[in-house]
């Protein structure tokens, strides 16, 4: 029997802090975050053993400051995702594509350290979950990131559900 899911989610952050002295040479300081998270994602079961996932998330994050260091940052990001996986009685199996389209500014408000960047990053993933008991599992995983020519990563995890 197949299996479907279609999940819309959204977050939303924000933080600030400000603080005022008093003396000689001292000035007021404020920082302010904000982080929006909007993602959609969709879990495919067809059976068998079989399962697909897609999912597309946009962030936004703008950050300012004032005072001890002047500063205003805005990125914003595409995250895509595709994962396979397989799964034949205690033994799954995935492969995973992770991508990343982003693009920041950081602008100092005095000059000297200002940047900016627009890349693309791409990601694949083998997995390998084993599951020994109803209450536990040992995941190994490596990771490959194909933008900077390189090893990504790796993880291992052991799970124990008490």
């Amino acid at each position: 029997m197949t299996h479907w899911l279609l999940e819309l989610s959204g977050y939303h952050y924000r933080f600030s802090e400000g603080k005022s002295y008093r003396g000689a040479g001292e000035e007021a300081y404020r920082y302010r975050n904000r982080v929006s998270l909007l993602g959609l994602r969709y879990a495919l079961n067809p059976g068998a053993g079989h399962g697909l996932r897609l999912a597309m998330q946009r962030v936004w994050q703008g950050s300012d400051a004032r005072g001890s260091r002047d500063f205003i940052y805005d990125r914003s990001e595409w995250l895509p995702s595709i994962f396979y996986t397989f799964t034949g009685g205690a033994h799954t199996l995935e492969l995973g594509y992770m991508g990343s389209l982003y693009s920041w500014d950081f602008d100092d408000r005095i000059g000297v350290e200002s940047y900016s960047a627009e890349e693309v990053t791409e990601k694949v993933k083998l997995g390998y979950t084993f599951c020994f008991s109803e209450r536990g599992s040992l995941h190994l995983s490596v990771s490959h990131v194909f933008s900077f020519f390189g090893f990504g990563g790796g993880n291992v995890r052991f799970n124990l559900w008490l």
